[in-house]
């Protein structure tokens, strides 16, 4: 990322009760803008839940911005920033942490239960949810045949999609053979 020089210092409005570091949002802005030209006056919304500001022209939370400022990198797919004091206005650097993604929802929904309903709706969405290819892991297969194919020169990722299982169901199979020889004279 450039470094961007703007002489002039940022001003920031908002009717939100945020709470930041003005300096460090600053710097976290001008260099989330890679050396583009960046408003003096910026305004602070709330999008969502959280306060948030646009940097040419896309909506960012504050909280993810300062803390990816903080840590001197983006935040990995699987983190997520996690308010100490669980006030989501409050973006103050110590009050804000890089958590693992799934550590984190199972930490803020322990003690909560679905209902029926719900929990029948998040089914139906996750059934629905494109590029998902749901084959089989397990079955049983004609151990000769996959043998067979191996010494034909077919690929595992062949035999797999040949049978319509997951490639792990073969390996499986050749290393269950090799270590158990026994299973060939069957």
């Amino acid at each position: 990322m450039k470094l961007n020089k703007q002489k002039l210092p940022l001003i920031f409005e908002h009717g939100t009760k945020a709470l930041f570091n003005g300096d460090d949002l600053q710097s976290a802005i001008l260099l989330k803008a890679d050396g583009k030209p960046v408003q003096q006056i910026k305004r602070i919304f709330k999008h969502g839940r959280y306060p948030a500001i646009s940097i040419s022209g896309k909506k960012t939370h504050i909280h993810k911005l300062l803390i990816e400022y903080y840590i001197g990198r983006q935040l990995k797919q699987k983190e997520v920033t996690h308010h100490a004091n669980r006030l989501t206005y409050d973006a103050r650097k110590e009050n804000l942490e890089v958590w693992n993604r799934a550590i984190h929802a199972s930490f803020h929904n322990k003690d909560k239960t679905l209902t029926a309903d719900h929990r029948k709706k998040i089914g139906e969405a996750n059934r629905k949810r494109k590029g998902v290819i749901k084959m089989p892991l397990r079955r049983n297969l004609p151990l000769a045949t996959i043998i067979s194919f191996r010494r034909d020169g077919w690929s595992i990722n062949r035999i797999a999609h040949y049978f319509g299982v997951d490639w792990t169901t073969i390996k499986h199979r050749l290393v269950l053979v090799h270590e158990n020889p026994e299973l060939l004279e069957k």
